[in-house]
């Protein structure tokens, strides 16, 4: 902006020089001419102003559309000034781009390239228009904001099962005795309610209170499995660190599919400021609804954090299966689960990417 102005007055300038030393009165006429231009260009670039519009839209990712009320008199160029945050991993980004006005309507896709999964804010803090000349610059209308959930890449997770885990969840612990649709095990008797399915009747109960007693099931899906991403943000500034951490969300993410493909629940367990947040999953659908939650939850600072408060929160005597997702070589120890509160051993075991 300022070489624009910088080149104009220059311009003018070496006008009044000529004219000074030729006394021609075209020189005269176009010096005056250049000396108007700038408080007509002032006054219509904010007419102009008035009339364009700008949104933001999803669009791979983002894009601008712009829209303008009437003819543009002098408007040339917007400048649009774009925040970027991954929410996930507190990473953020200014972005700034210069778009051409052509037409009353017309739509710009961004170029904005996302390194890292997870929710991601796009805000446009700042917003200009300028004039064909580039002596003005008129802030518009910004503040428009909008989220997006970048999921990491897919891929092909197995899961097999260990035959020699050792260890048991409590049954009256976290996540257990529940009911549900397995006859062969009893959740807990009531009365016969109208609609219940009178094959549930346990006649013989029944027969010695002289009222209809039905039997509820239990849930077959115990969820003695926890799934633990236990990553830090310190790991991001390892090489390819942040490669490395879209690959174990990758991972984290097909490993839950696939359990979920196999009919075995499990429970997500992410860290923040107050502890482990757990997540009771036993369905696809659960899954899909939970996943935007998961990456949209801040990443904690260092990674380990996450078995700290597992160990906190005596987790350790409600499940006997647990999966760590970490990136790099998992510093923390598991030999503080070998026993739980009852005395039964325990494992703790872990995947890292």
């Amino acid at each position: 902006m300022w070489k624009n102005r910088l080149a104009y007055g220059c311009l003018a300038g070496i006008l009044a020089i000529l004219l000074f030393f030729s006394g021609k009165s075209f020189l005269l006429v176009a010096l005056l001419l250049s000396l108007l231009l700038i408080p007509v260009f002032g006054i219509l670039i904010r007419r102009d102003g008035k009339r364009i519009k700008i949104r933001l839209e999803k669009e791979k990712p983002v894009a601008a559309a712009i829209y303008s009320k009437g003819a543009l008199r002098v408007a040339d160029r917007v400048q649009i000034e774009l925040e970027v945050k991954n929410e996930m991993f507190d990473r953020s980004e200014c972005l700034q781009f210069l778009l051409p006005l052509k037409g009353k309507e017309q739509t710009f896709s961004l170029p904005v390239e996302l390194q890292l999964c997870g929710q991601t804010r796009f805000e446009c803090t700042r917003v200009w228009v300028m004039d064909l000349l580039g002596l003005f610059r008129i802030p518009l209308k910004a503040g428009q904001t909008f989220y997006t959930v970048l999921y990491p890449p897919k891929m092909r997770v197995q899961m097999e099962r260990i035959a020699g885990t050792v260890g048991s969840s409590q049954t009256d612990g976290f996540l257990q005795n529940r009911k549900g649709n397995d006859p062969s095990e009893m959740f807990e008797l009531r009365e016969y309610a109208p609609g219940d399915d009178i094959r549930a009747i346990h006649w013989k109960l029944t027969s010695k209170t002289d009222d209809l007693v039905i039997r509820q099931a239990s849930d077959p899906s115990h969820h003695t499995l926890l799934l633990l991403p236990d990553y830090g943000l310190d790991q991001l500034n390892r090489p390819d660190g942040e490669a490395e951490m879209n690959t174990v969300i990758a991972v984290g993410v097909e490993a839950g599919r696939e359990l979920l493909k196999k009919g075995r629940g499990f429970c997500l367990a992410i860290p923040t400021r107050n502890g482990l947040q757990l997540y009771e999953i036993q369905n696809e659908k659960e899954f899909s609804r939970i996943l935007p939650q998961w990456l949209s939850i801040p990443v904690q600072a260092i990674g380990g954090t996450g078995l700290e408060y597992f160990q906190m929160q005596h987790l350790e005597q409600y499940f006997n299966r647990l999966v760590i997702l970490s990136c790099g070589d998992y510093e923390k120890g598991v030999r503080g689960l070998e026993r739980n509160r009852h005395g039964f051993p325990g494992t703790g075991r872990r995947k890292s990417a």
